[in-house]
């Protein structure tokens, strides 16, 4: 397995916009899960790159504590993020599901996908946003571990489904490991050649 590090290892996921600048990867990336646009933020501060597009369905789930509010985070998305598009367009959503997003994106384009979408489906998100990332490209993802409860939370769906990953295509798995107690991981892995 290699063991390669990238140019500098990151500790806190506000780092990603940084490292994608070090490593020349400058052309698209997709957050999947913008939710409210906080992390897309932090990311379009620090990045240097072309265009990122947000792919987030917008949609009440079941088990969301506070039901009626997706309207109301995608238009604080909007706004938040709406400065980024000023002279050239930077940011575009896409308010569509990740399984549907995933097809207007071509094999081997993009430098950078970041999923924190519906976290019982990020195996299947994973598995489907591999094939477009290109080579020396990233995917990436959070609640790798649950800051508050480790096993219990998200962290149960992400943890196993990045680490397999990385396991069957035989490439490190790096981990930003936040510091603070309500703070949850990412993960990282490159795609190398096989």
């Amino acid at each position: 397995m290699d063991r390669r590090k990238p140019i500098h290892p990151i500790s806190c996921r506000e780092q990603f916009g940084s490292l994608l600048n070090q490593m020349g990867l400058t052309g698209t990336a997709v957050e999947v899960g913008t939710h409210m646009g906080k992390f897309a933020f932090q990311l379009m501060s620090q990045w240097n790159g072309e265009r990122l597009y947000c792919v987030d369905p917008y949609l009440d789930y079941r088990e969301m504590p506070r039901r009626g509010k997706r309207g109301i985070h995608y238009k604080y998305a909007v706004k938040l993020l709406s400065r980024f598009n000023k002279g050239r367009e930077r940011v575009t959503f896409i308010k569509d599901t990740s399984q549907n997003a995933v097809e207007r994106f071509a094999d081997n384009s993009l430098d950078f996908v970041y999923v924190d979408g519906d976290h019982t489906q990020v195996e299947q998100d994973l598995t489907l946003w591999w094939p477009k990332v290109k080579l020396g490209g990233i995917l990436a993802g959070h609640d790798f571990r649950s800051a508050t409860k480790p096993g219990k939370g998200a962290d149960r769906f992400v943890a196993p489904a990045a680490s397999e990953l990385a396991r069957k295509q035989g490439i490190h798995l790096y981990l930003v490991e936040e510091r603070g107690w309500s703070v949850n991981w990412s993960f990282y892995i490159i795609k190398e050649q096989p």
